[in-house]
């Protein structure tokens, strides 16, 4: 779920960055209050030129309405970030090499800690200029691109996601209909939901099965998903959508769709 973005900044140089690559966008591990683990970042460097990479720590989060937001390190209410050390900030990397960033988390000895933490840690190519701290004379805007790297933790089997489903609406018309619906993660625990919708008829008659791509949610986080009905007849109909979390985790809620 964690794309690269890219940014509009100001930089000197000109040159073509390497175009770094991490191995992992997501790293998942389970422990329990008090507990100590470690892990590695692993960045590559494909490319034909040095490249000079900076990390650090940034919460993140995400709406329905395709916002998010890298904010403060520990401002979320389920930030990890304060339990995150990095053995080092700033690695150099020459062509076709690989680095490994070591980190270690300290789950605080909290009994009240109970579902899934979580932050992110930024990798960022420099430009020359930055990387050797030098004064900006002329500056030119340029492509500077960051990976998100997901560092999430779950405190053991605790906590459960629940689904809330909001804002279900019908657009477009004729030969193209889609269906749009918003789920919010409301619980204590990530969910990597699969969504369906099944659609009956007036009287009753199934007329099939119609899919969403797989999302994650995170609690207090929100996605939307769109169902394209171009193949269904205009009509009358009772959908009833599903959305399974894994882990036994089931969630419904019933719809009427009079599509045009």
């Amino acid at each position: 779920m964690l794309a690269c973005m890219a940014a509009a900044l100001v930089v000197v140089a000109t040159s073509a960055r390497a175009a770094i690559a991490p191995d992992e966008a997501t790293q998942v591990r389970r422990a329990l209050p008090g507990d100590t683990y470690r892990g590695a970042i692993v960045i590559r460097n494909p490319g034909a030129s040095v490249a000079q990479v900076k990390l650090y720590q940034t919460d993140y989060s995400f709406a329905a309405d395709g916002s998010n937001a890298f904010d403060t390190p520990g401002r979320l209410s389920r930030s990890n970030a304060s339990w995150l050390r990095l053995n080092r900030e700033q690695v150099t990397l020459g062509p076709g090499e690989t680095a490994s960033v070591d980190y270690q988390v300290q789950v605080p000895l909290e009994r009240t800690l109970s579902g899934t933490y979580w932050s992110v840690v930024m990798l960022q190519e420099l430009s020359s200029a930055e990387a050797s701290g030098q004064a900006r004379d002329g500056v030119k805007l340029a492509q500077t691109l960051r990976h998100a790297i997901q560092i999430i933790t779950e405190i053991g089997e605790t906590g459960r996601g629940e689904v809330m489903f909001g804002n279900a609406r019908l657009t477009g018309g004729g030969a193209h209909r889609v269906f749009d619906v918003d789920l919010t993660n409301t619980g204590e625990r990530w969910l990597r939901t699969e969504l369906w919708l099944e659609l009956h008829d007036a009287q009753g008659r199934f007329l099939g099965r119609f899919t969403a791509p797989r999302r994650r949610t995170f609690p207090g986080t929100s996605v939307r998903s769109r169902f394209v009905l171009d193949a269904v007849p205009a009509g009358k109909y009772v959908g009833l959508l599903v959305a399974d979390g894994g882990r036994n985790d089931f969630f419904g809620m019933q719809v009427e769709l009079d599509l045009r």
